[in-house]
């Protein structure tokens, strides 16, 4: 069996990675693997495999190792195709060197992973055994592998993926499922443009819509109808010189920068609550004294030795000197990263929600003033952080796993490092297909997050005024306490891809008992993503 699990870690690392790249890239959301992963472990450790020994204890440890794979998938999908939006010609030239383009993107996340993993280790002892915080996706991951109807669910699951791998096999084979259902045609009432209203057959956007549809489907209407009553009218009406595309993205530039502003004021406040300054005093006040002991095995280090940590910087040094990132701004990068990394994992422990974003624009705020830096520079700034919170929030969830299922924590590192590494690979792998036979930005890789980014850098190129009126727009939404960025994406995104994450979460809302479906919709959109990758890499 211990020769088994490194395999079965490495399928299901492929299967997070390859499942979250696409969903993030399609939806812009980007939900926590984790339950899934324990539903498709238990497929291929008591269905496939008739592993009946110490499943629990096995399922524990794969999900532990794998689940890296998603939010580093996510956190990667969120933030490095900024730079096709910034730099398309260098962007398509990186993508016609397909091993050059892996290479560089497993670094990337290799680079991040690895800088998480470290903060990782050093806050470990603080998070979860002196705060004793939450980590509520580690409690739930924990209760599903103790839970009696663990097999059903994952029958549930595999009912979901096998239905969603029939369903898309007859659509593309076969012309008896259309790929999209015109329900009214397009209609032109004077300055007033309805666009074709179309139903497109996703099944990956329904079950998206269906899980978290109680998050983005009103944020996302209330977009849609901003974009046809409101932009499109005031665009055509006032500002005739503008073209509606440049008005559109000009519109929405305000309502990041307004966004962005305030995820900066509210990082340092995030901070306080969270009360960073105490951590420090703690570290510097330890009761450590024997400095050869903290030389060999790292008791302040999170049991890594500091030669360890040495290596791990100059890896992560090298490859931001290779993107000429100059001594100052790499010292400002991780010296910002190892905050935001901590504030990231510090609020998922207490709720669960992982906000990269918000602190990814922490730091890239200050650069843009401090440092001459390109527009790859902020890319990979942007991505640096992204990955590293992410990474270093879901290896302290697996943690969490851990000491509730009293794992060896020796044991737990070595999966976690090991899911890491393979992750990385699989990352660059699957974002190369996927860039390379789908066009970003087109309906099939939408990649909303990214688009906002590259908005918010190119910020200076827009129509002042019409940005003032979508920083004006973000400011009353922020207000009325509703999530700009998702109105955002309802407005950029086509209307048919709104349309069809909005119904999913009609279902949900008017299912009785809908976290009961969660299992099966959740192997619907699992399946759609894999099948994309695969019919697009074959």
């Amino acid at each position: 069996m211990q020769l088994l699990m490194p395999l079965v870690t490495l399928v299901m690392a492929a299967f997070a990675v390859c499942v979250m790249s696409y969903l993030a890239l399609a939806t812009s959301v980007g939900p926590w693997i984790e339950p899934t992963l324990v539903l498709f472990a238990t497929i291929l450790l008591r269905l496939v495999l008739r592993q009946q020994v110490q499943t629990a204890r096995s399922i524990g440890f794969a999900v532990i190792a794998s689940s890296v794979g998603g939010i580093l998938a996510t956190a990667l999908c969120f933030s490095f195709p900024t730079l096709f939006f910034l730099e398309p010609a260098l962007f398509k030239a990186w993508m016609r060197e397909p091993f050059y383009f892996s290479f560089l993107v497993s670094s990337l996340c290799l680079a991040g992973g690895l800088f998480g993993y470290l903060v990782a280790n050093l806050i470990e002892k603080k998070l979860i055994y002196e705060q004793r915080l939450l980590f509520p996706v580690g409690v739930l991951v924990y209760r599903m592998i103790a839970a009696q109807d663990q097999l059903r669910k994952a029958k549930e699951l595999g009912a979901g993926i096998l239905a969603t791998f029939a369903f898309c096999a007859v659509q593309r084979f076969t012309a008896w499922i259309p790929k999209f259902v015109v329900l009214i045609q397009a209609v032109n009432m004077g300055s007033l443009q309805l666009p074709q209203l179309r139903f497109d057959i996703f099944p990956l956007m329904w079950a998206v819509g269906f899980v978290t549809g109680h998050v983005v489907a009103l944020p996302l209407l209330c977009g849609a109808m901003t974009k046809i009553l409101a932009v499109d009218l005031v665009g055509a009406h006032f500002f005739p010189q503008v073209t509606a595309e440049s008005f559109t993205l000009a519109f929405c530039s305000g309502m990041a920068l307004v966004s962005a502003v305030l995820s900066f004021i509210k990082a340092p406040i995030l901070m306080w609550y969270t009360n960073f300054s105490h951590w420090i005093q703690t570290q510097a006040h330890g009761t450590v004294t024997n400095w050869r002991e903290v030389w060999r095995s790292g008791p302040l280090l999170g049991g890594l030795s500091l030669p360890s940590m040495l290596v791990l910087l100059l890896l992560i040094s090298g490859f931001l000197t290779y993107f000429q990132f100059s001594f100052w701004a790499q010292l400002y990068l991780l010296g910002f990263a190892l905050v935001a990394t901590y504030q990231i994992a510090n609020i998922a422990g207490k709720i669960g929600l992982a906000y990269l974003g918000r602190f990814a624009t922490f730091v890239m705020i200050p650069a843009l003033f401090l440092f001459d830096l390109s527009r790859v520079q902020l890319t990979i700034l942007c991505s640096f952080v992204e990955i590293s919170g992410g990474v270093a929030a879901d290896m302290l969830f697996g943690r969490k796993i851990a000491q509730l299922a009293q794992l060896p924590s020796a044991q737990v590192r070595r999966y976690q490092l090991w899911g890491l590494l393979a992750c990385c690979l699989f990352a660059g792998i699957i974002l190369w297909v996927l860039g390379h036979n789908l066009h970003l930005g087109s309906l099939e890789l939408f990649a909303q997050r990214s688009q906002a980014r590259a908005l918010l850098i190119d910020i200076g190129k827009f129509d002042t005024y019409v940005m003032l009126l979508g920083a004006v727009f973000g400011g009353i939404l922020q207000y009325l306490d509703w999530n700009p960025m998702i109105i955002l994406g309802g407005i950029l995104m086509p209307l048919n891809l709104s349309l069809s994450l909005i119904t999913g979460g009609l279902f949900a809302h008017f299912t009785k008992h809908k976290e009961q479906w969660f299992p099966f919709w959740s192997g619907v959109f699992a399946a759609q993503s894999i099948w994309m990758v695969l019919s697009i890499a074959f």
